[in-house]
């Protein structure tokens, strides 16, 4: 635990979901909330041990998703004149007031900073 290695869980996490792997990365700071609405790698601000590959596989498929979602999102949008950006603008501010407590976050300025709640 000293060395930042988590110790083994006492109850079976085979049932986490991508959702919940990435909010562990963001809160260890392995992987950043960007301000354009997708999953960044933070390792080197990573607290304690992560495998990197195994974190940029799923910011790969994480990014992949969201960017399906933002396609789904403006095919069914009233407004047929938004464009795919200002849908993802949209969706990145609604999507940051649920990022986890402590999770890691873009400013505005392209620093990063702890989600505080």
């Amino acid at each position: 635990e000293a060395l930042g290695i988590a110790p083994p869980s006492l109850v079976d996490d085979t049932e986490r979901t991508d959702a919940d792997r990435v909010d562990a990365l963001v809160v260890q700071h392995c992987v950043g909330e960007s301000r354009d609405g997708t999953l960044v790698d933070t390792h080197d601000a990573c607290k304690g041990a992560a495998d990197r590959a195994r974190a940029v596989a799923l910011i790969e498929r994480a990014n992949s998703a969201r960017q399906q979602l933002w396609r789904w999102m403006k095919a069914r949008t009233p407004d047929q004149g938004r464009s795919l950006d200002e849908v993802r603008k949209a969706w990145q501010k609604t999507h940051a007031r649920g990022v986890v407590c402590g999770g890691w976050i873009q400013r505005d300025d392209g620093a990063w900073e702890e989600k505080k709640c």
